[in-house]
């Protein structure tokens, strides 16, 4: 299968990266630093690009036309600001979503997430 990763230099996203190399599928990894995506060695096309809360996200036009699935890992994690959560974790999913489904009629979405994702608590 042709699998997108987004947030691929993250934890959850390398170790998928690796994994699913392994397995033999062709990986594309979607990072917003060319460096930390050099530095981790993935076995995986980069796709450089930041993900947008409003606006087209361009990078995904240099996707292969034929993607079979879409493993969202990209997120914030730390952030002081409750907002900053919501541009990334909500607002940004969303427009990505919108941006694939211009582009895929079929496309398989997987959303992966974590308790930090729901942003600071007391």
């Amino acid at each position: 299968m042709k699998v997108l990763v987004t947030g691929a230099t993250g934890f959850v996203g390398s170790h998928l990266c690796e994994k699913l190399a392994s397995e033999g599928h062709e990986v594309f990894a979607q990072a917003r630093s060319i460096e930390k995506f050099q530095s981790l060695n993935l076995p995986a096309t980069l796709i450089e690009g930041d993900l947008k809360a409003s606006g087209h996200n361009g990078w995904v036009s240099y996707l292969p036309h034929d993607l079979d699935v879409v493993i969202h890992t990209a997120g914030v994690v730390h952030s002081y600001h409750i907002r900053k959560f919501f541009d990334v974790n909500a607002d940004a999913t969303l427009q990505l979503m919108a941006d694939l489904s211009i582009r895929y009629k079929k496309l398989n979405f997987i959303l992966f997430s974590s308790l930090a994702a729901a942003g600071p608590s007391s």
